[in-house]
């Protein structure tokens, strides 16, 4: 309504009839209020429920910031975490495992030079094969340190090809002859000859590589390994079997753990630094595909990979 001085305001108005006595309007009864206040408070009221909304709506934002921020925050800390672990992994490794091969390497060529007339045929040659053992350790080791350097700042790049799987395992068995011949072990291949897969040869030639000393390392004398192949669909299953000692169920977990310094010694004390089981595990994850492990004390153990048939599983 308005009032008499034309100022605008809110009005609340009831209006009745008045009726005569044959039923007719005569007039009107209009009672009247002015709510402008009432009506001014309302709109203040409505106005700050939309403020709270809004703010509220804002909260909500910004606890979904702060809660993908944490998740960040804890994905950081894992990966320093992971970091710090390669870390102290490396220098324990330089510190103590790359550092006792060359301490033989030392002592037994300094030994040599010093009696070396008053040796044997017999004496100089076992020296001499703990020298190219020692020497052989020492190389195996600072190779896997290399390529796990490598691997961790993106120094391989991933190069997939068909290739043939039969011949990468027979030229790995040819460098393992001195190991497998001192510990006079019998080691079959069932795989085709003409078996082919499609995989980055140089990461697949180190998993081969690191089984087969794995198993190696841990088979008895006159022990023996099998290594097969087998199709699976799409996939091609490549497993490296012994007979050796095995292990528990609470060792395989720490298999693939770069913060839990595991290593065992092998059946002739052979060290190892429990880095190549970690390397191949991340080369074939380049792959699609996971280094699974089946094991019982005093039975063997089995190691298996799967290799895509089809470019186009990894491409």
């Amino acid at each position: 309504n308005v009032k008499k001085d034309g100022e605008y305001y809110w009005e609340s108005a009831s209006i009745s009839p008045i009726f005569d006595d044959n039923g007719d309007i005569v007039s009107f009864v209009a009672v009247k209020e002015d709510i402008s206040e009432r009506k001014q408070s309302e709109e203040e009221r409505y106005r700050l429920i939309e403020e709270l909304e809004l703010a509220r709506n804002n909260l909500q934002v910004e606890a979904f910031r702060l809660l993908e921020l944490n998740d960040k925050l804890l994905d950081s800390e894992k990966k320093l975490t992971e970091l710090n672990a390669t870390k102290d992994k490396f220098f324990s490794i330089i510190a103590h495992d790359l550092k006792n091969p060359f301490n033989s390497l030392l002592s037994m060529t300094r030994f040599i030079n010093d009696v070396y007339d008053q040796l044997s045929d017999e004496e100089r040659k076992r020296i001499l094969e703990n020298l190219k053992t020692a020497a052989k350790s020492g190389y195996g080791l600072l190779e896997n340190l290399l390529e796990w350097s490598r691997s961790q700042i993106g120094g391989i790049q991933f190069k997939p090809e068909l290739s043939n799987i039969y011949e990468l395992v027979i030229n790995n068995i040819a460098l393992s002859k001195s190991q497998l011949e001192k510990k006079m072990i019998k080691i079959s291949t069932l795989i085709q000859t003409d078996q082919y897969a499609y995989f980055d040869y140089y990461m697949i030639d180190s998993v081969v590589r690191n089984l087969i000393s794995n198993a190696i390392k841990f088979s008895h004398v006159h022990g023996e390994i099998i290594i097969r192949s087998e199709r699976n669909n799409d996939k091609l299953t490549v497993s490296v079997s012994d007979n050796g000692v095995g292990m528990k169920p609470e060792d395989m977990d720490k298999l693939f753990k770069i913060e839990i310094s595991h290593s065992t010694k092998g059946t002739n004390k052979e060290k190892g630094s429990g880095l190549g089981l970690i390397l191949a595990n991340e080369f074939l994850c380049h792959h699609n595909s996971i280094l699974g492990v089946e094991s019982e004390v005093g039975k063997g153990t089995t190691f298996k990979f799967d290799l895509p048939l089809d470019e186009e599983i990894i491409s």
